[in-house]
């Protein structure tokens, strides 16, 4: 999680700023972030990302390499909930950014 701290005092106060999850199985990511989402949908400043292996049966050890989450995916998932351009997405994907 980024910027993430769940605080649990007298008053049950929740804060979540901006989540990223990183997870091979796609269902674990996405559980997740609707646990986070169903509890402290309020505190979010952005959206939930999530990175996950690609959406195919997961390939031999020699492909294996090509489908878990690598850096570039995890970094690009960053500025996404930062909410800056990057080299991986448009200018459109991010709020704000001039084209």
């Amino acid at each position: 999680m980024l910027g993430a701290r769940l605080v649990n005092d007298g008053d049950h106060t929740a804060q979540v700023r901006r989540l990223v999850v990183v997870a091979t199985p796609p269902d674990v990511a996405a559980e997740v972030i609707a646990s986070i989402t169903e509890f402290c949908f309020e505190y979010l400043e952005s959206a939930p990302v999530r990175v996950t292996g690609h959406d195919i049966p997961y390939p031999p050890a020699k492909l294996e390499k090509f489908h878990l989450p690598d850096l570039d995916r995890i970094l690009d998932a960053v500025d996404r909930v930062l909410e800056r351009p990057n080299s991986l997405s448009t200018a459109s994907d991010v709020k704000g950014a001039e084209r």
